[in-house]
């Protein structure tokens, strides 16, 4: 559930890594980015990276 609404915060918010992290309950961002990689395939930044795309 943690990583999920860490996804749904980081496609909805511009807040930064550490604070998607603490608002979805991981205790590092370390922790979040490997639980992240873990579930999606990707670290988080890539996903925001490439939903965020300058036109």
């Amino acid at each position: 559930m943690r990583v999920q609404r860490a996804k749904l915060l980081l496609d909805g918010t511009t807040l930064s890594m550490t604070d998607i992290a603490a608002r979805a309950g991981f205790a590092s961002l370390r922790r979040f980015n490997a639980v992240f990689v873990e579930v999606y395939g990707r670290p988080p930044s890539e996903i925001r990276r490439l939903r965020y795309r300058p036109v």
